[in-house]
């Protein structure tokens, strides 16, 4: 006998024998590796939730994970997940069907979780993560984590979800693709955007394909701030105070929402700086294109680098900021500070930029925009 071929019919065949993948445990507290042993097939199934509170589950390349409805991973506690696959061999996390049915992942541990060269496939179903969080995601972040190289595609909502809180440490973020997810590829609170090395990852096709910036309960910029132009835009929602710098710097795209507003008063400790060039302008704009769609910037900041170049601002003045009645797209008031340099204004509540003398406290403007010229003073 020289061969483990059947001879069925008058044919050699392979022997059929198949290898059943591995049925996860709901909890592990211990370390556990999962690896690839079953070429190319299914090697693991999760069917429920997989808690990893203590140990760490280390995943080889090329280990593919299907995933049943509803089931997702959960790092917490002690926990730690090391999944780094390589190009050539990615760890894959799969639905059990080709749409979103399962949960996701969700990172609630400050151990220094990886999830390099991973394909996280139909996830984000369902389940709301950490405090306060009205959105599904592929993966959840309330603790610290580096993901390189991981292409998250058909989230049943968000690609990656941020939540405040101070144990969020994003280690790094290059390399990843977020497409056809339903609602924004990334979600965040507006102090965590700055870390994710955002130009380097590609977003496309997907329900909002927009950088959701939000804030859910923590409404104030606290983090130095710098972001840089995308190839696709920022979506700000709600009310941001800026208690740091923040910089704008050229091509950047902000799209305000509904009655949205960005307020600079944290007195002269801090700048505003939009740096636009003449070839890649700063745009803020509304959603849609209407006079006072959104309410507008609030300037009461004595910060001399409160500078705004290539600007071209539109939609604001949804309602009156200072204490005249006037609207505007950008409103300063008491010792408030700003020069405005090359910029544009459109489709204002009325002013394109408002002057509020209010309690006899002097404000500095200089407009060296020509295009802008209806300015209120009261």
């Amino acid at each position: 006998m020289s061969s483990c071929k059947l001879d069925i019919g008058g044919g050699i065949i392979d022997n059929p024998k198949k290898i059943e993948p591995i049925l996860l445990k709901d909890r592990y507290d211990e370390n556990i590796t999962l690896t690839d042993h079953n070429e190319d097939g299914v090697d693991y199934i999760a069917s429920d939730e997989i808690e990893l509170y203590n140990g760490t589950m280390k995943i080889e390349p090329g280990v593919t994970i299907e995933f049943a409805d509803g089931a997702s991973i959960i790092v917490g506690i002690e926990g730690k997940i090391d999944a780094v696959g390589t190009s050539g061999e990615p760890i894959r996390m799969i639905a059990k069907t080709n749409e979103p049915s399962w949960a996701g992942i969700y990172i609630n541990t400050n151990k220094s979780n990886k999830l390099h060269y991973v394909q996280i496939e139909n996830a984000g179903a369902g389940e709301e993560y950490g405090v306060y969080n009205e959105n599904a995601a592929a993966i959840t972040i309330d603790g610290k984590v580096s993901i390189e190289n991981t292409t998250i595609s058909k989230s049943g909502d968000v690609g990656v979800k941020i939540n405040d809180g101070n144990a969020s440490d994003i280690t790094s973020f290059s390399g990843n693709t977020i497409k056809s997810c339903k609602n924004f590829p990334i979600l965040t609170n507006i102090n965590y955007v700055g870390a994710l090395e955002l130009s380097n990852n590609v977003f496309n096709d997907n329900g909002i394909n927009m950088i959701g910036i939000e804030d859910t309960y923590s409404d104030r910029l606290n983090v130095n701030t710098d972001l840089e132009g995308l190839e696709i835009p920022y979506f700000i929602q709600g009310q941001f105070e800026l208690y740091a710098n923040l910089t704008l710097g050229r091509g950047v795209e902000f799209v305000m929402d509904e009655n949205s507003v960005l307020l600079h008063v944290a007195g002269d400790d801090y700048r505003f700086e939009i740096k636009g060039t003449e070839n890649e302008h700063v745009v803020i704009r509304g959603l849609e294109s209407e006079n006072g769609y959104w309410q507008g910037i609030f300037i009461t900041s004595e910060n001399s680098g409160n500078v705004f170049e290539y600007l071209d601002i539109s939609d604001g003045g949804g309602k009156a900021l200072t204490y005249a009645n006037a609207k505007a797209n950008i409103s300063i008031e008491q010792e408030g500070k700003l020069e405005l340099n090359n910029s544009t204004s459109a489709r204002s509540g009325s002013c394109e930029v408002l002057l509020s003398n209010f309690g006899g406290s002097k404000y500095e403007f200089i407009n060296n925009s020509p295009a802008i010229t209806k300015v209120c003073e009261e």
